[in-house]
């Protein structure tokens, strides 16, 4: 009798994904969200986080060459990167370009592609921080890196579960009425939320960090009180689905969109122009070959 296959878990995932290159992300965005985080926080303590791994150190260095041609100026050490671009600015290009890194290969289908969806998670991530920046006047640093990593889950699952995640698609392709959470939930018993709040919270990240992630679907479930982040995230999300390239339609959660709207009291209108420029911006950074 041929052996059933035993359905693959959550921990699985977790597990292999540990056990792959996708791991030395964790370490890189721990040690940024700490310095984020730490308002004592100096340029050295960059500069160490960056040039522990050689090959993000040369990727920086490449853009920020590139950023700083127009001036004539070679940069050859992050700490002249600091001074050239800026410490917050050397920061998130770290992020982006580290977090970037597992966005490239992947399965290809004709709704979804990863290079596709990295350009939607920097679209969420800088869309999100403009929100928090220019319509509720706070710092929205620490919105930056989750968003970023909102969809890491569905990496996980497209790098280690192909077959089903190719299912997952296939399915939403036939009846694109579906969310593709409630596809995942059918397929795998889980989604790629649940993937990604279980694999941010084993790489030690903070709770409402991990939180957000859990809940970018569904804000109105988090389990931190009074957190703006979570709703920041799904407002971000949904706009950026709607105004860039669409995997999936998120037109059933329109109405949890005006909900999460008028929760943090912003204009549909202001954000909506905020998204546009966004992925404007995005478009303008992918032509000149900045994405990765």
């Amino acid at each position: 009798m041929a052996r059933v296959k035993r359905p693959v878990t959550i921990r699985d995932l977790v597990v292999k994904t540990n056990n792959s290159n996708i791991s030395s992300l964790g370490g890189i965005v721990a040690k940024i969200n700490e310095i984020i985080r730490n308002p004592n926080a100096q340029a050295s303590d960059l500069m160490t986080v960056i040039e522990t791994d050689p090959p993000l150190c040369a990727k920086v260095l490449r853009r920020a060459n590139s950023a700083v041609y127009a001036l004539r100026q070679e940069v050859k050490s992050i700490r002249h990167a600091i001074v050239i671009l800026g410490f917050n600015t050397v920061r998130e290009l770290a992020l982006n370009l580290k977090v970037g890194e597992v966005f490239d290969n992947g399965v290809v289908h004709k709704k979804y592609e990863r290079r596709e969806l990295w350009k939607h998670s920097l679209a969420v991530a800088m869309t999100a921080k403009n929100i928090l920046q220019m319509e509720l006047k706070a710092q929205g640093d620490d919105i930056y890196p989750v968003a970023l990593l909102h969809d890491i889950g569905s990496i996980v699952l497209d790098e280690f579960e192909p077959d089903k995640f190719t299912e997952v698609l296939d399915i939403y392709e036939q009846d694109n009425t579906l969310m593709e959470w409630d596809i995942e939930k059918k397929i795998f018993g889980f989604d790629h939320s649940a993937v990604g709040q279980a694999l941010l919270k084993e790489w030690k990240l903070p709770f409402d960090f991990v939180d957000a992630v859990a809940y970018h679907h569904k804000p109105f479930l988090s389990k931190v009180p009074n957190s703006k982040t979570p709703y920041i995230l799904f407002i971000a999300d949904y706009l950026c689905h709607n105004t860039g390239p669409q995997f999936f339609s998120y037109n059933d959660v329109h109405h949890k969109f005006e909900q999460a709207l008028e929760k943090l009291g912003l204009e549909e209108k202001a954000i909506r122009l905020i998204a546009e420029d966004t992925w404007q911006a995005v478009y303008k950074l992918e032509e000149e070959g900045l994405l990765f």
